[in-house]
């Protein structure tokens, strides 16, 4: 089970990061988004701090993706 956390949170991270960068957004547009600090952002995109459940909705909600389907996308190299 600690495997397949780690590897949950390295995802969401790469995942938090390629759409950012792709979106044109930076670590503070995020951050507004989710009511952090842009250092929070850069700790979820680095694997150092994982998001709370809250935050993972609020984002998905932002890009128009469902929970699920950000989990479900975990083996995807498109990620």
């Amino acid at each position: 089970m600690f495997d397949q956390e780690n590897n949950l949170s390295f995802t969401i991270a790469s995942w938090l990061r390629h759409h950012r960068k792709s979106n044109g957004l930076l670590q503070s547009d995020i951050a507004k988004i989710l009511n952090v600090s842009h250092q929070s952002i850069n700790k979820y995109e680095h694997g150092i701090c994982r998001m709370s459940g809250d935050s993972l909705v609020k984002l998905t909600n932002h890009y128009g993706w469902s929970l699920n389907g950000l989990i479900k996308k975990k083996g995807d190299n498109h990620v």
